[in-house]
Parts: structure tokens; C-alpha cells; sequence
């Protein structure tokens, strides 16, 4: 089936970047059909892509596709009674700007006529999408606007235990997104902090590790993830280049930077090196992984010889002194 994704504005690609990424861990039989900055369509199992609503951070809205065209007129055209659901509903039609709101009256009027549904402007059974992506307009059904009252609610500032550098959570989901993480595959934060990351991976169901060289982050960890619902399989205050766990699928981490730069006595890209040459053989061939960093500038290069290729890197601006680099990785 084809849906049609509206995308946060937040950053011109890490929101098509994590939608797919979604869609490739659940669904690897999906294709990407096009994308304009705001929307993407792709192709997926229905399984895969309702999953876009409650794992994504940046996903707005999903709706299934009914039928496109070039112009508005050959949509309506396009349109018939065999697209509609059987039985009585109560519906209304929304264009999504460009698209202009004149066209929703006479588009209700048809889908009236075919169907002898009642139109509901507040509370439909049916919301009718007309939405331009690039040059081709369609005609889908919402399934549904993204929530964000639950990102809201783990702002660090809502936490037990905060921390100056800790991620926020909507950043944290999209990294465990990138990833490319199931329900259930086991997820490692070697320098865990006080738990942001952990915590959202925890929610989409992984099961999650966590190491830090600072007792105190660790106990703050630990509180973190069980005021939200999370157990840990595992919290351990200690070098993340001496990793003590053995059986973990991938890891999502957010570097140390600035103050807190310096960890076991090593400047932040020693740290790094360290850490993937010690990981790397831990981890399966083509398995993803998404890290952090602040001002280390990497290519290619320094991740192809410590045994990852990076697939993804995006720059994201938190606040005048501080831009993250938010780096795909995969095991080669």
C-alpha cells in the first residue's frame, strides 16, 4: 500500500532519514516513491508503516493513499466508489496547504454523492487528505496525527535526575530510530549519562545495557529509567573502552563534549577510537548503530578503519555553541 507521511520542518532530511530507517528494520521489502521536504510516500506493508506513527519523532501525520494524480481535476476524475470503505460514516475533506481549501467543498460533494455519508467538520469517522507532493496531488485518508504530549512529558526538566548535557528526548528517539532497532533487540549506551537515550529505546521495546564512567550518572540512570517503566538488563559504572558486556545487538550513544569531554583521562576522539575498536568485534556484520559527536569534524575514513561505514550524517544545531553531528553507522 502507498502512504503519505507529513514530516516535521524541524531539519530538511534526518525526518525522511528516520522514517525510513523505521520501515527498513520492520518492513525490507518498502520503496521510497518521492519526497519533497515535507512529505514523503513510500510503499510498505500497512504492519510497517503504522508503526510510523508511535515510534517516530518527527513523523506529523500518516495517511493511506487512494489515488493521485498530476492535476486536481484527474484526481476527481480517478476517484470511485470501489476506493471508499462499505458502510455509513460521517467524513470531511482537509487540503493540506498548497493546496487550496476551495477544493474541499465541491470533493465533498462528490464523495457525498457516491456514498450518502454525512459530512462531520468536528469529529468525522473519515478524514479525506488533498495533499500536493512536489507535482502530484493526492487524495489519502488520515490514520492519524503523531502525540507529542508524551515527548513533552520526558523533557529533561520533568525527569528525577537531570543532567546539563543530557539529549532531549525527541533527538534520543530519532537516534535509537536510526539505529534500526526491533522490539526486543538489546541496545547499548556506553556513555549512558542519566539515561536519555536508554529510556527512549526502552519505550519503543528494546531491552537496554548502560555504562558510564560516573557512578553517580549511573545510580541517575537507573532512577531515570524506572520512573519511566524502564528495567534495565544491565547499568555498570565503567570505561566504555573496557566494555564488560558481551551479548548486545547495536549501541546508540551521544559522545561526551565540552566540560564533560575528557573521559578516563582521554581527549573525546581518542575516546571514540577507543571505543569503536573495542565494540566492533561485538557486533554482527550490516547491523546499524547511531552516534553523537560535537566538533570532531570525522570522514569516512575514520570510521571505515575501525570496521563501520558511515551511511548517514546530519548536522543539528541545538544552541549557539553546540552543533551535534548525528552519525549512521554499519558494521562491515
Amino acid at each position: 500500500m502507498v502512504y503519505v507521511v507529513r514530516l516535521s520542518l524541524f531539519h530538511p532530511t534526518l525526518p525522511r532519514a528516520e522514517v525510513l530507517a523505521v520501515l527498513e528494520a520492520m518492513d525490507s521489502g518498502f520503496k521510497e516513491l518521492s519526497f519533497d521536504g515535507r512529505y514523503l510516500r513510500v510503499e510498505a506493508e500497512p504492519e510497517a508503516a503504522r508503526w510510523l506513527l508511535d515510534r517516530c519523532a518527527y513523523v506529523k501525520e500518516l495517511s493511506e493513499e487512494l489515488v493521485s494524480s498530476d492535476d486536481i481535476e484527474g484526481l476527481f476524475r480517478k476517484l470511485s466508489r470501489d476506493m471508499l470503505p462499505n458502510g455509513m460514516f460521517s467524513f470531511a475533506v482537509e487540503a493540506d496547504k498548497p493546496v487550496s481549501r476551495r477544493f474541499e467543498p465541491p470533493l465533498g460533494d462528490l464523495i457525498k454523492g457516491m456514498t450518502g455519508w454525512r459530512v462531520d467538520l468536528e469529529k468525522p469517522d473519515i478524514l479525506f487528505k488533498l495533499i500536493k507532493v512536489g507535482e502530484l496531488y493526492v487524495l489519502a485518508v488520515s490514520l492519524g496525527k503523531a502525540s507529542l504530549k508524551g515527548f513533552h512529558s520526558r523533557e529533561p526538566k520533568f525527569r528525577p535526575v537531570t543532567h546539563p548535557s543530557t539529549m532531549k528526548p525527541m533527538l534520543a528517539r530519532c537516534m535509537v530510530n536510526l539505529a534500526r532497532v526491533k522490539p526486543g533487540d538489546v541496545v547499548l549506551d556506553p556513555f549512558c549519562g542519566v539515561g536519555g537515550i536508554l529510556l527512549e529505546a526502552g519505550l519503543v521495546g528494546c531491552r537496554v545495557l548502560g555504562l558510564d564512567i560516573a557512578p553517580k550518572l549511573v545510580r541517575g540512570c537507573l532512577t531515570n529509567l524506572r520512573w519511566a517503566g524502564v528495567e534495565p538488563l544491565g547499568l555498570v559504572a565503567g570505561d566504555a573502552c573496557k566494555i564488560p558486556f558481551r551479548t548486545f545487538k547495536t549501541f546508540v550513544s551521544d559522545l561526551p563534549y565540552g566540560r564533560a569531554a575528557k573521559t578516563g583521562g582521554r581527549a573525546p576522539i581518542e575516546t571514540l577510537e577507543e571505543f569503536l575498536e573495542c565494540v566492533a568485534p561485538l557486533v554482527s556484520k550490516g547491523v546499524y548503530a547511531c552516534i553523537g559527536v560535537a566538533g570532531l569534524n570525522l570522514d569516512e575514513g575514520f570510521f571505515l578503519e575501525k570496521g563501520f561505514k558511515m551511511t548517514g550524517k546530519y548536522m543539528v544545531k541545538e544552541h549557539k555553541s553546540l552543533v551535534r553531528e548525528i552519525i549512521v553507522l554499519r558494521r562491515v
